[in-house]
């Protein structure tokens, strides 16, 4: 690897991103260029930024919103496409300036 190549990947980074939501409706139809950040963070590593989303979406939460009766089961079923639609994308992916 030469120098300017390995100075390419040092600026890659890693986004978490997730579809916008319409009401009553997640938008995973949209190209990713639509898809909003999660917090202004930036993460160095996949590893990073997977692990972010973990801290995000956990079994927990997840059961939380399952149970909370002022969710509903419709507000669940948005809330658990969503976080199954978030995803952790490279910085330069080509799909994000479409």
């Amino acid at each position: 690897m030469n120098l300017r190549h390995a100075a390419a990947l040092a600026l890659i980074g890693w986004y978490l991103i997730a579809p916008p939501i319409s009401p009553g409706k997640v938008r995973d139809d949209l190209p990713l260029s639509q898809w909003k950040r999660i917090g202004t963070e930036s993460f160095r590593t996949k590893s990073g930024c997977e692990a972010k989303l973990a801290e995000l979406y956990n079994p927990t939460i997840d059961q939380t919103m399952r149970s909370d009766p002022k969710v509903g089961a419709e507000g669940y079923e948005i809330f658990h496409r969503y976080m199954n639609d978030v995803q952790c994308i490279s910085t330069d992916d080509p799909r994000l300036a479409k």
